[in-house]
């Protein structure tokens, strides 16, 4: 007969409650939690979008606060499957009905051209940073390099007083434009593309 289609992946149990009001049950050994989110950020999450990339819904999406502690059923084996997991519980517990549309947006360029004077470079030191981006891993467990540098994700100092320095380590360059896009609330687009670990810093 024909192939049934596929359950979407969920969370094997899930509590959400408002920021600072008790849970309506607690987990041990949590596989997911999260803290003082709004329903744009768990967007956000769930579809690997930015605040730029999405419109609509109800005002209460960005000011009310929300927190979420959740077990999978299975030892999720990537972060494709957590965004999905937490697409059916938006679905599920928030009703959320989404879909991805073309439409024109202002955009920023992020041009590499000349990478190297630029202080992008290839990563000196190669490890697995996609749990530490995306929160699959705590960000106090990341790894640093000799230098005290995270090795994985954006770190920022100030420079001369005034102008502000982000440094990357082993970090995708699609994931500097991610956050970018976050801190610009513009949608950023990296030209040309460069798959791979990248060392980036950055003078704003």
């Amino acid at each position: 007969g024909p192939a049934r289609a596929r359950r979407p992946l969920a969370f094997s149990a899930v509590a959400i409650a408002a920021a600072g009001t008790p849970l309506e049950r607690n987990f041990s050994n949590p596989t997911y939690q999260l803290r003082q989110v709004t329903l744009r950020q768990m967007i956000e999450l769930a579809y690997g979008v930015t605040w730029a990339r999405t419109s609509g819904g109800p005002a209460w999406m960005d000011s009310l606060n929300w927190q979420v502690v959740a077990k999978a059923r299975d030892a999720p084996a990537s972060y494709k499957e957590i965004r999905e997991i937490l697409r059916t519980m938006l679905a599920e517990r928030f009703e959320l009905k989404a879909a991805f549309v073309t439409m024109p947006v202002s955009s920023v360029l992020l041009s590499f051209e000349h990478a190297n004077r630029e202080g992008v470079r290839p990563a000196h030191v190669k490890i697995d940073c996609q749990p530490f981006l995306n929160g699959l891993k705590p960000p106090t467990a990341v790894p640093h390099t000799s230098e005290g540098w995270p090795m994985c994700g954006p770190t920022m100092m100030e420079h001369s007083f005034t102008r502000p320095v982000n440094h990357y380590r082993s970090a995708p360059l699609d994931r500097v434009a991610l956050d970018l896009e976050k801190e610009l609330r513009q949608v950023v687009l990296v030209s040309p593309p460069r798959p791979g670990l990248f060392d980036v810093d950055f003078t704003w």
